[in-house]
């Protein structure tokens, strides 16, 4: 009996042409958003590419020791592949930074930064397009299951045949279920081999494998939706009822309580504003600049000679460069602590919403969230260390080569071509898997939840 009551469901949602407006929709979304996707990650990995030879090219043509270790040079972020997929938040975060000797390490700019309007409007990736789109298909789907057949009376025939209500409750639930999803997937499918024929979009197979999850990522959080949309049509008895309370529960959920976490969490956990820390940088480069002219006076002084030796001369900025490097990283791990804080607020709270654990468990698979930025600038804080460490060793041989000793000798070219490059791992996947479970986790308890919550409802609904 359950076999026939999915069939028959699965019927209405392919003859019903449900299925297919879902599936085409689907097709036509997925291929725009991966299109646009790939060129934008053609285009960035070209910027990368172009930054890579210009570094090398740098160190090459550089002879001058002081100039490289003021100036400094510029460091790109590498693209992530799968952010074709899933752009998380690697628009708004810093691409470009510079790494100089005697200062902390300078964002430069963004995508959003670059084209501001698109932070305004969003991105047009895979993730939005299931979150809203998708989601929103998904309650328009299910929305008049049990009320609908109520008005036009046929629940009350099916029911009169000894038919149980547990069973066909479940019938409705899996053949629904099915002609929602399998379009969905099959689209999917389609869009990820679209993604295969653009040029410079190399795909490893564990990438293959994190598409896989993505895809099993998405496909729950309909499910959420799809459970919320059967849970409504179960409490109410009108279709204009149940229309308007899933649309309201959409915009709560998908909406609101996403938008409530960031808000939340900033009085929750207070964070200084950007501005007042970059203030705390300068005034402590500020301060270090001082001590380092007054020394290099103090000395003129004692000596009574215009200049020092060029070996003092390192050895004073070495002093006070540790001094301010020490005070700048305080400032600086200082800084993130509380900005991690107030981010796991926010991932918290917006776990109360399906959406917030779907964007989470997504960025996480696809390597775009916050984890990744944290990664990148560990890791140029420790190729700012071994910069230094290169620059000290520099400086020991032009003091070798020095005849004289004095600062004047400075300027004398040097072989620079042998600076370190950044080494800049990704996340393997079981560390991405890790934190990617227990948003799949949220989204099968919503649906467990609202499944069970449709269910009992189901058991007290008047049909008559």
């Amino acid at each position: 009996m359950l076999r026939e009551i999915v069939e028959k469901e699965l019927k209405e949602c392919v003859y019903g042409y449900r299925s297919l407006l879902i599936f085409v929709l689907s097709v036509a979304l997925f291929a725009v958003a991966i299109y646009t996707g790939c060129r934008e990650y053609q285009a960035a990995l070209q910027e990368y590419r172009l930054a890579q030879v210009a570094q090398r090219q740098q160190a090459a043509e550089q002879t001058n020791l002081y100039a490289l270790g003021n100036f400094g040079f510029d460091v790109v972020k590498p693209p992530q592949v799968l952010g074709i997929l899933v752009s998380g938040v690697e628009p708004h975060t810093p691409r470009v930074f510079n790494v100089a000797l005697f200062t902390l390490l300078e964002p430069r700019g963004s995508a959003a930064g670059e084209s501001p309007i698109s932070a305004v409007f969003g991105v047009l990736d895979l993730c939005f397009i299931v979150q809203v789109v998708l989601g929103l298909a998904a309650l328009l789907f299910t929305f008049s299951t049990l009320c609908g057949e109520k008005e036009t009376g046929t629940l009350k025939l099916q029911l009169a045949n000894a038919l149980p209500r547990d069973v066909l409750l479940l019938g409705k639930l899996v053949g629904n279920l099915i002609g929602l999803l399998v379009p969905v997937a099959v689209a999917f499918v389609l869009g990820c081999l679209l993604l295969l024929s653009f040029d410079d979009v190399s795909l490893s197979h564990k990438d293959m494998l994190r598409i896989l999850l993505l895809g099993v990522v998405f496909l729950l959080y309909l499910t959420v939706l799809f459970a919320l949309g059967v849970f409504v049509s179960a409490l109410t008895t009108r279709s204009t009822t149940a229309f308007a309370l899933c649309l309201a529960a959409w915009v709560v959920l998908v909406v609101i309580t996403p938008k409530f976490a960031v808000l939340a969490a900033k009085h929750i956990s207070p964070l200084e504003s950007l501005q007042e820390f970059e203030q705390k940088k300068v005034a402590v480069h500020r301060q270090g600049s001082v001590e380092a002219q007054q020394e290099y006076a103090q000395y003129v002084r004692e000596h009574r000679r215009e200049m020092p030796p060029l070996a003092v001369y390192f050895a004073m900025t070495s002093r006070v460069r540790e001094k301010q490097n020490r005070e700048l990283a305080k400032i600086e791990d200082d800084y993130l602590q509380r900005k991690q804080r107030q981010q796991r607020w926010v991932l918290g709270l917006s776990r109360l919403s399906p959406a917030g654990s779907a964007s989470y468990g997504a960025m996480s698979l696809a390597r775009t969230g916050l984890e990744r930025d944290f990664r990148f600038q560990a890791a140029l804080r420790e190729y700012r260390a071994e910069f230094t460490r290169f620059y000290d060793r520099k400086s020991r041989e032009l003091v070798a080569l020095t005849q004289d000793g004095a600062i004047g000798s400075a300027t004398i070219k040097q072989d620079l071509s042998d600076l370190p490059g950044l080494q800049f791992y990704e996340e393997p996947l079981s560390a991405s898997l890790d934190r990617a479970l227990p948003d799949m986790g949220f989204l099968i308890v919503w649906s467990l939840g609202l499944f069970v919550a449709a269910y009992f409802s189901f058991l007290r609904y008047d049909v008559r």
